[in-house]
């Protein structure tokens, strides 16, 4: 894995741990909407990638957009 390079926490100021990359999913179609298109209202559905990172002091998370 990449060594990626260390951020303070916000809150409290102690460096964050690097957890993972998480992908958040946007567009799309919900509800009955969704029921009714079925595959199809998943085709304009795109992810954005962001690392998590976690303070192991007060366990805040945060993102950062690749």
């Amino acid at each position: 894995m990449e060594e990626k390079k260390k951020k303070k926490c916000l809150a409290c100021g102690v460096d964050l741990q690097y957890m993972r990359r998480a992908d958040f999913r946007t567009g799309g179609y919900e509800g009955l909407s969704k029921l009714f298109l079925g595959v199809c209202a998943e085709l304009d559905e795109t992810t954005i990638p962001f690392d998590m990172y976690i303070c192991p002091t007060c366990r805040k998370i945060e993102f950062y957009a690749k």
